[in-house]
């Protein structure tokens, strides 16, 4: 009779542990509810994937100048989007053209297709009146 005892109640202390368990998993997931909301409540129904960041940080200076090398692998548009926080407008380019002027105390962003091979890719980002800049950037590659 004992013998059937101690199994029993091991059995039951396992069993009330498993709801905790399932009940913490749950919460984890409930961290990107709001993201998760976010895709399923847009229009076209599309599925966003994650960007791959290329670089990203801040710059002061007369003319920002980056270099890149990219392959359509890791994403067929690459973007390149500034938030202005100085005092003149911005032009921001990609391999000389996509241009978009960016004004003072706003951000914006350009965009173009990655070809098929390995490419060289030139980010630049300048103020037309010949001014210092003051931008946070970021490079990412997506589908």
């Amino acid at each position: 009779m004992k013998k059937s005892i101690v199994p029993t109640i091991v059995l039951g202390c396992v069993l009330l542990t498993v709801p905790s368990f399932a009940k913490n998993s749950d919460t984890v997931n409930n961290q990107y509810r709001e993201q998760i909301i976010e895709y399923t409540d847009k229009e076209d129904k599309e599925i966003i994937p994650y960007s791959m960041v290329i670089t990203t940080g801040s710059y002061r200076g007369i003319e920002y100048e980056k270099y890149c090398q990219l392959t359509k692998g890791n994403g067929s548009k690459v973007n390149f989007w500034i938030r202005n926080n100085g005092r003149y407008p911005v032009v921001i380019k990609i391999n000389g053209g996509n241009a978009v002027t960016v004004k003072a105390g706003g951000q914006g962003y350009t965009s173009t297709s990655v070809g098929r091979f390995s490419k060289d890719y030139k980010f630049t980002a300048s103020c037309p009146q010949g001014g210092d800049i003051n931008i946070d950037y970021r490079i990412v590659q997506r589908d």
